[in-house]
């Protein structure tokens, strides 16, 4: 029976047809009365008419209830049945559709065969449009596919999408329709309703299927949540392989492009990949070692059994002493020679067995780089060690770490007494800088220090370099002796005399000393040199510096300033004058003269001057100086009187 049919007689209410056959009945009768006028309202025909409608109406009900309700339930449930076979046909056949299209999706091409499937989802719905969102396991948006039954240009459709779309999507699609739901949802009537429905996968949200529709789905939701997992499986799978083709084609990329060499041992210890770098450090091409035992190319003959048996016991049991550690090995080149390598092993369990993947790295160039360091520091060391300079390594805490034998040599000990040992701070001192220190079966000589900041076992410490300057300083010495020091007589010179007097002055007025100054002439030093020659004239100024030398304390200071002029500083006596000096060195004098040991006769002229620590030192010498004019002139000698020469008569 049509469904038309159906619904006509679905439509008739059993009381309203017990009223109409009832009317119909009553209307027949009064039409034969007014009909045939002959019949009466007793007649036996009208009787049997009013009998007949008793009966109609009692058996009416009857007849319903026990032929008419059956055969319209018999109706209603065979179209029933009728109406779920065809609505299963239906979703079965969108079903197929929907998971042909997905079937066929490559990583390539997907958005296309999704769209698609949506699409087919969508008429089926009856819905204005449908919005598909994958997420990923952050619950951050993967993908947005959306198809709608309204068109839009592409301009329009780009900045709907810019608006709408947030920018935390891990990845920006451009539609593949030219349809865009937010469109539809401005367009659409205000009385549409969007139904959304989660899609859980492996109790994980996945995603979320919008369907934009003004009808109830009734029981279709199940199927468009079946649909929407099959399309969301289907994209997270193809998303999934697209992620995992782009990695593939990274790593492929890292591998060929990596400086190091990248070698895999399958699970039956036979090369499975090999890289350029791998090429490049031992010398075979991959169509040469892919597929054969590693061990039997790159293993020199001494390491190969041992080689052997670490790897039959990696492949059964994926442990091994080098497994996860980097080691120093070397390897076979396909030139004949070895190569030293670094390598470096880990394991990858596979459903076959163990992988083993090894990182190799030519270390040809650092090994050459440590032979020539070591090299570089033996003959440092040796250089160290036999150094005539001393080196030293301190700590913060001035102990030392470090010390060659020069350096030990100066401190008179030995290098394993003085490691560890605490020095003293004024060596780390660099305003002090020279030191005396022993030197056996000799005189102390003296050691410079030069010290400097270093980094020593990855800590700062202390440089010091230790130099023996013993002759440097004697030289230093006498330098300073010549310069302050008269060349003739080796008494101070004017300036040695300043110098050596001030620092006495300084030093007696600290502890209140009389001091006085002496200023002494040589008389007639010139008619000794025009009589005698200038070698007697120069042998009257040592036997005068003779006589201030014999005559005055040690403590004294004398010098010569010049010409025939001397200079003295004495300690008074305690009467304060200088008269006993003066009588000595007359007397010492006149002993000379005596002797004969001259062919002239020594005289000398004195004038004293007592200290004034006030005074400048120029000062008291120039008072010193008119004294002994004074006292030339008491002699009757003048200045610049030439003086009879008294020669010696035999």
């Amino acid at each position: 029976m049509a469904q038309s049919d159906y619904s006509a007689i679905k439509a008739i209410k059993p009381v309203r047809l017990m009223l109409l056959m009832g009317i119909t009945i009553f209307l027949t009768e009064i039409v034969i009365m007014l009909s045939i006028p002959e019949l009466s309202i007793r007649s036996p025909v009208l009787e049997a008419m009013f009998d007949g409608l008793i009966i109609l109406i009692v058996l009416l009900p009857v007849s319903y209830f026990s032929f008419v309700q059956p055969l319209m339930n018999i109706l209603n449930q065979k179209n029933n049945e009728a109406h779920m076979l065809a609505r299963q046909f239906e979703e079965q056949q969108l079903l197929n559709d929907i998971s042909s299209s997905c079937s066929y999706a490559r990583p390539q091409s997907y958005k296309n065969y999704l769209s698609s499937a949506l699409e087919k989802l969508r008429l089926y719905c009856t819905a204005e449009a449908i919005r598909l969102t994958i997420l990923d396991e952050m619950g951050t948006r993967q993908l947005v596919l959306q198809v709608a039954n309204k068109e839009m240009d592409t301009i329009s459709m780009n900045k709907l999408w810019r608006d709408h779309v947030e920018t935390d999507m891990e990845e920006n699609v451009e539609m593949d329709s030219q349809y865009t739901l937010d469109s539809v949802f401005e367009e659409s009537e205000r009385d549409n309703q969007k139904l959304t429905i989660p899609i859980v996968l492996s109790d994980n949200l996945a995603g979320n299927l919008e369907i934009l529709t003004d009808r109830p789905l009734e029981r279709s939701n199940e199927v468009v949540n079946f649909a929407a997992r099959v399309i969301t499986t289907t994209a997270k799978g193809l998303l999934d392989q697209r992620k995992l083709r782009e990695r593939s084609q990274e790593l492929q990329q890292l591998n060929q492009s990596a400086q190091d060499g990248i070698v895999v041992v399958d699970e039956l210890g036979m090369v499975e990949s090999w890289n350029p770098a791998a090429t490049a450090i031992f010398g075979y091409t991959a169509q040469q070692v892919i597929g054969k035992p590693l061990h039997k190319l790159l293993a020199p003959e001494r390491y190969r059994a041992a080689a052997d048996n670490g790897l039959n016991s990696f492949l059964k049991s994926g442990t091994g002493s080098v497994i996860g550690h980097a080691f120093e090995i070397q390897g076979n080149h396909a030139q004949g020679h070895e190569v030293p390598v670094e390598l470096s092993i880990s394991a990858v369990k596979t459903a076959k067995g163990w992988k083993a993947i090894g990182i190799v790295r030519d270390i040809t160039m650092r090994k050459q780089v440590e032979r020539r360091l070591e090299e570089t520091l033996d003959s440092f060391s040796a250089m160290v060690s036999n150094s005539n300079e001393g080196l030293l390594i301190v700590n913060s805490k001035r102990r030392v770490e470090y010390i060659n034998e020069a350096a030990a040599r100066m401190f008179g000990s030995s290098i394993g007494a003085m490691e560890g040992e605490e020095i003293s701070e004024t060596f780390l001192d660099s305003t002090h800088n020279e030191h005396h220190y022993k030197r056996e079966g000799l005189e102390p000589g003296w050691m410079q220090v030069k010290v400097s900041g270093t980094i020593w076992r990855g800590a700062p410490h202390s440089l010091l370099i230790l130099s023996d300057i013993t002759e440097s300083v004697a030289l230093r010495e006498k330098l300073s002796r010549l310069s302050k020091s008269d060349e003739l007589t080796g008494i101070f010179n004017r300036r040695g005399f300043i110098e050596a007097s001030e620092q006495q002055i300084k030093i007696g007025s600290r502890l209140k000393l009389e001091l006085g100054i002496l200023f002494i002439d040589l008389d007639g030093m010139k008619p000794i040199n025009d009589t005698f020659g200038h070698d007697m004239g120069d042998e009257a100024l040592r036997a005068t510096t003779q006589v201030l030398l014999r005559t005055l304390r040690k403590s004294d200071l004398v010098g010569r300033l010049g010409g025939d002029e001397f200079v003295a500083l004495v300690q008074l006596d305690e009467n304060k004058n200088v008269t006993e000096t003066l009588k000595r060195i007359q007397q010492e004098v006149d002993c000379i003269n005596e002797s004969k040991t001259y062919p002239f006769i020594l005289s000398l002229s004195v004038g004293s001057h007592q200290v004034d620590y006030d005074s400048p030192l120029e000062s008291i010498i120039d008072k010193a100086d008119e004294q002994m004019y004074h006292a030339k002139q008491s002699k009757g000698v003048a200045r610049n009187q030439k003086n009879k020469v008294n020669k010696i008569t035999e």
